[in-house]
């Protein structure tokens, strides 16, 4: 009986390395798809290696339980090569899973903003984030609009001004009324006026005033 039991705890020791990562990164996941901080972020990338561990640690014991049950007796109640082969499946079951985890969560992640200063209602949000090799300029500035996020709903940024800029500063005069500043602005590739019920208008420094001037003439 005492050899059986060995196999009893394997048995649980695997079931306990399939699910433990996997309501681990679940809660992970849900807080990251509510909340978008970032410490669901470092805490899904912890997960990926304390998730491999515990897989193999499963692996382990399920193989274990399997290259033994001809060797060990077992109790004539209770045969664990079918229950073994499907903790089995389970813990493999966790690879697929993992992998459209991290899918997800890197077509939702986004960028880190450098400054974000919410409206003197906290309805709207503006943000300055770094353009990356693929956006309009490239490797440029932008500044973004969006609803303020909320505890279960997030929202999608709105670039409403990007160029080569020195420390853009969205500055809120209003609810409805923002001033975007920057020195020395060039290559501005987004300029909107209007956001929703926001106007928007802009002190971008002597070159972007000459270019402007240039272009209306």
């Amino acid at each position: 009986m005492g050899r059986a039991m060995n196999h009893r705890r394997l048995l649980r020791i695997a079931l306990f390395m399939w699910a433990a990562p996997l309501v681990a990164a679940s809660v992970a996941m849900l807080g990251f798809l509510f909340l978008r901080s970032s410490f669901f972020v470092v805490s899904g990338m912890v997960l990926l290696v304390v998730g491999g561990l515990c897989l193999s640690a499963g692996l382990i014991a399920v193989i274990a339980i399997l290259a033994t049950r001809n060797k060990f007796q077992e109790s004539p109640r209770r045969y664990y090569k079918k229950p073994a082969l499907r903790v089995l499946g389970l813990l493999l079951l966790n690879l697929p899973i993992a992998t459209t985890y991290v899918v997800v969560g890197s077509l939702l992640l986004e960028k880190a903003e450098t400054h974000a200063v919410a409206s003197p209602s906290g309805r709207y949000l503006a943000e300055v984030i770094n353009l990356d090799a693929n956006e309009k300029p490239p490797y440029g500035q932008a500044v973004t609009l969006r609803p303020k996020p909320g505890l279960f709903q997030t929202y999608a940024r709105t670039i409403v001004f990007s160029s080569y800029c020195l420390d853009p500063v969205p500055l809120w005069k209003a609810e409805g009324q923002l001033v975007i500043t920057c020195r020395d602005a060039r290559g501005i590739e987004m300029r909107q006026t209007n956001y929703r019920d926001v106007k928007i208008t802009y002190a971008l420094g002597d070159i972007a005033s000459r270019n402007a001037r240039r272009a209306s003439q």
